[in-house]
């Protein structure tokens, strides 16, 4: 009994070590995702916002620790966090965790008129609208592209990505 409750407990612990780690990823790639998209004119003037959708203190404090005293070209960057997707506001890259993905139809408008690159952590987002989705596959943090989607947000996209992703529509 003893054995199998060590047991159980060292696969939690290590669940939660490889969460802990894939939310760290998870921020570092939506920062080097900036080298692979180029947004229009009119988003490359002011802060480079790296929105987040709801309270998500880890994946935002990783974040920022990424991207404080950075710049996306010119842009100095700033992370902000949206509570609900009715407050959305001019963001360039906006990571929606699982637990918001099912929003996502109704926060389209808003980042098609804003330019706004949707990426999301759940196997529904490129079907809902999210020009990026996170996979986890082996514990390797991984992601799928949707070129069509991004091409809605009016971002251009590096053909160069196209070597990284584990999946493009």
């Amino acid at each position: 009994m003893k054995k199998n409750f060590a047991l159980l407990a060292f696969f939690v612990i290590m669940k939660s070590f490889v969460y802990a780690q894939t939310e760290k990823f998870q921020a570092l790639y939506l920062y080097n995702f900036c080298k692979y998209f180029q947004w229009p004119n009119d988003q490359r003037n002011g802060n480079f916002i790296f929105g987040i959708m709801g309270r998500d203190e880890k994946i935002t404090s990783h974040l920022k620790t990424f991207v404080t005293n950075k710049k996306i070209g010119v842009q100095p960057t700033q992370v902000t966090e949206f509570y609900s997707y009715e407050a959305l506001e001019k963001c360039q890259i906006l990571f929606v965790p699982a637990r918001y993905t099912k929003y996502i139809p109704q926060m389209l408008a808003t980042c098609i008129k804003n330019k706004t690159l949707i990426v999301s952590e759940d196997e529904k987002g490129i079907k809902l609208g999210a020009a990026v989705n996170f996979l986890l596959i082996d514990n390797k943090l991984r992601f799928e592209l949707s070129k069509s989607n991004t091409t809605k947000f009016g971002i251009d996209i590096a053909s160069s990505i196209d070597n990284l992703c584990y999946k493009i529509y």
